[in-house]
Protein backbone atom coordinates (compact mmCIF):
# COMPACT_ATOMS: atom_id res chain seq x y z
CA UNK A 1 0.00 0.00 0.00
CA UNK A 2 1.21 3.42 -0.90
CA UNK A 3 1.00 6.25 1.56
CA UNK A 4 0.95 9.78 -0.15
CA UNK A 5 2.77 12.24 1.81
CA UNK A 6 0.41 15.28 3.75
CA UNK A 7 2.78 18.33 2.55
CA UNK A 8 1.02 20.42 5.78
CA UNK A 9 2.25 23.46 6.34
CA UNK A 10 5.45 23.43 8.33
CA UNK A 11 5.49 23.64 12.52
CA UNK A 12 7.27 27.06 12.84
CA UNK A 13 9.58 27.42 15.56
CA UNK A 14 10.96 30.65 16.70
CA UNK A 15 14.40 30.78 18.48
CA UNK A 16 15.67 33.35 20.79
CA UNK A 17 18.92 33.05 21.60
CA UNK A 18 20.26 35.03 24.60
CA UNK A 19 23.21 37.21 24.28
CA UNK A 20 26.00 34.47 25.75
CA UNK A 21 24.18 31.28 25.02
CA UNK A 22 25.71 28.41 24.94
CA UNK A 23 26.64 26.93 21.70
CA UNK A 24 25.93 23.27 23.02
CA UNK A 25 22.25 23.98 24.09
CA UNK A 26 22.04 26.21 20.91
CA UNK A 27 22.98 22.80 18.73
CA UNK A 28 20.46 20.48 20.75
CA UNK A 29 17.88 22.70 20.09
CA UNK A 30 17.85 23.26 16.35
CA UNK A 31 19.32 20.27 14.91
CA UNK A 32 16.91 17.87 15.51
CA UNK A 33 14.56 19.80 13.46
CA UNK A 34 16.71 20.11 10.56
CA UNK A 35 17.90 16.53 10.65
CA UNK A 36 14.00 15.40 10.89
CA UNK A 37 13.81 17.97 7.82
CA UNK A 38 16.54 16.04 6.04
CA UNK A 39 15.70 12.48 6.79
CA UNK A 40 12.08 12.91 5.90
CA UNK A 41 12.63 15.19 2.51
CA UNK A 42 9.48 17.47 3.28
CA UNK A 43 10.03 21.08 5.42
CA UNK A 44 8.37 19.77 8.74
CA UNK A 45 10.03 22.37 10.22
CA UNK A 46 10.62 26.24 9.48
CA UNK A 47 12.76 27.32 12.39
CA UNK A 48 13.51 31.19 12.40
CA UNK A 49 15.43 33.36 14.79
CA UNK A 50 14.76 36.27 16.40
CA UNK A 51 17.18 38.92 17.69
CA UNK A 52 17.54 41.86 19.91
CA UNK A 53 19.97 43.56 17.22
CA UNK A 54 20.98 41.95 14.17
CA UNK A 55 22.43 38.92 15.54
CA UNK A 56 23.52 37.27 18.63
CA UNK A 57 26.68 36.36 19.96
CA UNK A 58 27.11 33.22 21.86
CA UNK A 59 29.45 32.52 25.01
CA UNK A 60 32.57 32.10 22.74
CA UNK A 61 32.73 33.52 19.04
CA UNK A 62 30.07 32.15 17.35
CA UNK A 63 26.76 34.44 16.51
CA UNK A 64 23.72 33.43 15.41
CA UNK A 65 21.87 35.81 12.46
CA UNK A 66 17.84 36.83 12.71
CA UNK A 67 15.33 36.97 10.53
CA UNK A 68 13.58 39.04 13.38
CA UNK A 69 14.03 40.91 15.87
CA UNK A 70 12.56 41.19 19.48
CA UNK A 71 9.28 42.90 19.35
CA UNK A 72 8.17 41.22 15.80
CA UNK A 73 5.47 38.71 16.41
CA UNK A 74 5.29 36.75 13.15
CA UNK A 75 3.39 33.88 12.77
CA UNK A 76 4.41 30.99 14.51
CA UNK A 77 3.85 28.03 16.64
CA UNK A 78 6.66 27.52 19.63
CA UNK A 79 9.00 29.81 20.88
CA UNK A 80 12.11 28.47 22.26
CA UNK A 81 14.84 31.00 24.51
CA UNK A 82 18.59 29.36 24.26
CA UNK A 83 20.42 30.55 27.21
CA UNK A 84 23.69 29.94 28.94
CA UNK A 85 25.58 30.89 32.04
CA UNK A 86 23.24 32.46 34.50
CA UNK A 87 20.13 33.24 32.82
CA UNK A 88 18.42 34.77 35.72
CA UNK A 89 20.97 37.84 35.24
CA UNK A 90 19.03 38.88 31.85
CA UNK A 91 17.39 41.97 32.40
CA UNK A 92 16.26 43.23 28.98
CA UNK A 93 12.75 44.71 30.14
CA UNK A 94 11.81 45.09 26.89
CA UNK A 95 12.64 41.09 25.42
CA UNK A 96 11.31 40.39 28.70
CA UNK A 97 8.09 42.13 27.88
CA UNK A 98 7.59 40.89 24.80
CA UNK A 99 8.11 37.36 25.68
CA UNK A 100 5.36 37.81 28.36
CA UNK A 101 2.76 38.81 25.23
CA UNK A 102 4.53 35.66 23.15
CA UNK A 103 3.51 33.82 25.89
CA UNK A 104 0.00 34.99 26.22
CA UNK A 105 -0.19 34.39 22.64
CA UNK A 106 0.00 30.87 23.76
CA UNK A 107 3.93 30.13 21.82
Amino acid sequence: MDIEPRNPAPYRIGILPIPGFALMSYACTVEPFRAANLLSGETLYDVVHFALGGETRSSGQARVGAEYAVGETPAIDLLLVVAGGDPARFDDADALAWLGRMARRGV
